[in-house]
């Protein structure tokens, strides 16, 4: 058996498993309809800059904006789920989150978004992620991330960690001070679906404005 892996595409393989528990494009793209009129009442996309979607995955955020007539542009760094985007001619990069932040002017952006990324990042690189979104928003500007809400039994005792990219379980406390720490001012928390009902991957979240 050839155990080399270089020979393992996992990017590929990491698409594959989305697609078999994330849910299909159009239930994503669904449940994504929440935040549009949150960034259209802040202005984003007019009055606002543009949104920057970070790990944007199969696309499906990105998809739902352009059909907001939002502008917004993305990056993710698995080529596979890009490759959607792109081929919908959607505005999305093969790249690292963190060196894309790094090339982003500051106060460029109306809103950054980050739908299921914190949880697969270290600590350290979770306060990275919410300073440098900080840096490069417009005052007034609207940093959303959502992730899998820990307060959920089903959740944090075996949805979690099906996934195998999952850092550790975040509570909203810990986050919270994150953002403050970073400099965010009027932190909104939104719990949905919090029931233990046994579905997809996709169900119980948390997610902080």
């Amino acid at each position: 058996m050839n155990t080399n892996n270089n020979s393992i595409d996992w990017a590929a393989f990491y698409k594959a498993f989305e697609d078999r528990y994330r849910g299909s494009f159009d239930e994503i793209k669904n449940r994504l309809h929440y935040y549009i009129p949150i960034l259209q009442d802040a202005g984003v996309g007019k009055t606002l800059g543009p949104v920057l979607d970070l790990g944007s995955g199969r696309c499906e955020w990105l998809d739902l904006l352009r059909d907001s007539s939002i502008p917004a542009e993305g990056v993710d760094i698995n080529s596979h789920s890009a490759k959607l985007g792109i081929d919908m001619g959607l505005s999305v990069t093969v790249a690292d989150i963190f060196e894309t932040l790094a090339k982003t002017p500051s106060n460029y952006y109306g809103a950054v978004t980050a739908f299921h990324v914190i949880e697969h990042l270290e600590w350290k690189d979770q306060i990275r992620l919410i300073h440098a979104a900080f840096d490069t928003l417009n005052p007034g500007g609207l940093l959303i991330i959502e992730w899998p809400n820990p307060e959920n039994i089903y959740v944090s005792s075996q949805l979690f960690w099906l996934d195998p990219t999952h850092q550790r379980l975040l509570p909203w406390q810990l986050l919270t001070f994150m953002f403050e720490f970073c400099g965010f001012e009027q932190i909104q928390l939104e719990r949905f679906r919090p029931s233990i009902k046994k579905s997809s991957l996709k169900q119980e979240n948390n997610s902080l404005l």
